[in-house]
């Protein structure tokens, strides 16, 4: 009886620990974009694979939400629109990653917004 048990315990202990173990990893790739400004804005990624441009879908941000995405790439574009008028772009620029997590902010810079690591 207690043979027939001990396998599908032994499997569940080893995918416990499969997961367990790979918890850091998990978060690798993953960015974090904050808007830090008084405004809604909207946010979109273009990430090049194969030389091609993969544009991410917009996502309208109220001012102290954020965005979370994975991204393998080692850049990222990063356009940030005003929230009514999405064909005024603020700010368009290239974000280099890293493979830990990152977090970025979105900062009033006059009539336009930057976008740099938070905490700096």
């Amino acid at each position: 009886m207690f043979a027939a048990l001990r396998r599908p315990c032994l499997l569940a202990a080893a995918v416990v620990l499969t997961v367990l173990g790979s918890a850091p990893a998990a978060d690798a790739g993953w960015v974090t974009i904050q808007n830090d400004t008084g405004r809604v804005v909207v946010v979109q990624t273009t990430v090049t694979s194969n030389n091609q441009p993969r544009r991410g879908r917009p996502v309208r941000l109220l001012p102290g939400e954020h965005v979370r995405e994975y991204h393998a790439a080692a850049a990222v574009q990063v356009e940030v629109f005003e929230g009514r008028e999405q064909d005024r772009s603020l700010y368009c620029g290239q974000l280099a990653l890293r493979t830990d997590p990152q977090a970025f902010s979105i900062a009033s810079a006059g009539r336009g917004v930057t976008v740099t690591p938070a905490g700096r």
